[in-house]
């Protein structure tokens, strides 16, 4: 009987040493995010998106190739912090926040080098917002960084 105690004991402690998963740093995330976009990884880009923008996933894939892009990315950096984030989406309300952001957003610029089959565009500034959900930081509106990448290439294709 005080050997099934000290088993049961032994085996709850292990239980509890078990170590949490780590969930990826959002610079990580933008990171494989990227990484999915030049891969043409749908389920990758599915799986680091904000589930309430979701469909926006797939659009910016369809954009990256039909105009064959690649990225390489130089640098990233935050740009803004959780309480200058909610500031600067103070127009939702608190429910609004958490659906579409999650527990606490962020926003970053990312500079890349955008490789198409002509040419290839260094220094473009791009950024990137995230939100915190309870599965960990995802990318939020992807179709804001379509519309940066697409202006971001007119303008370097016009020489500016």
């Amino acid at each position: 009987m005080i050997f099934l105690v000290l088993l049961t004991a032994a085996c709850m402690g292990q239980e509890s040493e078990q170590p949490q998963e780590v969930q990826p740093a959002p610079e990580e995330i933008i990171d494989s995010y990227f990484e999915g976009l030049n891969q043409r990884n749908l389920s990758e880009l599915e799986d680091l998106t904000h589930s309430y923008f979701a469909e926006d996933a797939e659009l910016l894939l369809d954009y990256v190739k039909n105009q064959n892009l690649t990225f390489e990315i130089v640098e990233i950096s935050l740009l803004m912090k959780e309480e200058e984030f909610r500031e600067m989406t103070k127009g939702l309300s608190d429910a609004d926040f958490a659906e579409q952001i999650g527990k606490r957003g962020r926003s970053y610029e990312v500079i890349v080098t955008i490789i198409t089959p002509d040419a290839s565009y260094e220094e473009i500034f791009l950024f990137v917002e995230l939100g915190e959900t309870d599965d960990g930081w995802k990318v939020i509106e992807p179709s804001v960084l379509q519309l940066l990448i697409e202006t971001s290439l007119e303008v370097a294709r016009a020489g500016g």
